[in-house]
């Protein structure tokens, strides 16, 4: 939630200082930015730092095993999506439709893994329960201005789509 918050805030913030008149293309390509740049770039970026130097802490507020290589694995893996996230700043178009999907699904995904380590083991650790809704969340909104963007897009993003 306090992701959420930070978007809308950077991206309201972002908007309001424009010198350009805002449309709803101008809204929806802002807005989108701020949700791959601090979900997947940000975010993406913390996960390896806590994967990667603070293991045994993150494995703990999951409520999994401490001292396991899946950490060094997933903090590779969050740093990649971290480094994809931040280049939506100067990237733009496709490289956004790749980033976006790829991110939604790796979510999407750690959401249903966490979902089922609370169902079936009652696992309600902070970082495994607790990321369920974000899990989900942030992706269908990623998925939502994708939609949105592409869209308004439609002719540049069309390319060697076929």
């Amino acid at each position: 939630i306090a992701t959420l918050l930070l978007i809308a805030c950077a991206a309201g913030v972002h908007l309001a200082i424009r010198r350009r008149r805002l449309s709803p293309p101008v809204v929806v390509e802002t807005v989108l930015l701020y949700l791959l740049l601090f979900s997947a770039g940000l975010g993406g970026l913390n996960a390896f730092v806590g994967h990667l130097f603070f293991s045994d802490r993150i494995a703990t507020g999951i409520g999994w095993p401490t001292g396991k290589p899946f950490q060094l694995e997933v903090a590779i893996g969050d740093g990649a999506w971290g480094l994809l996230g931040v280049l939506c700043i100067w990237l733009r178009g496709r490289f956004w439709l790749a980033t976006g999907l790829g991110w939604s699904v790796f979510l999407i995904g750690a959401g249903v893994v966490h979902l089922r380590d609370t169902w079936l083991r009652g696992n309600l650790a902070p970082y495994n329960a607790g990321m369920i809704v974000p899990n989900f969340l942030l992706p269908a909104l990623i998925l939502v201005f994708l939609a949105f963007y592409w869209r308004q897009n439609r002719e540049a993003m069309r390319g060697n789509l076929r």
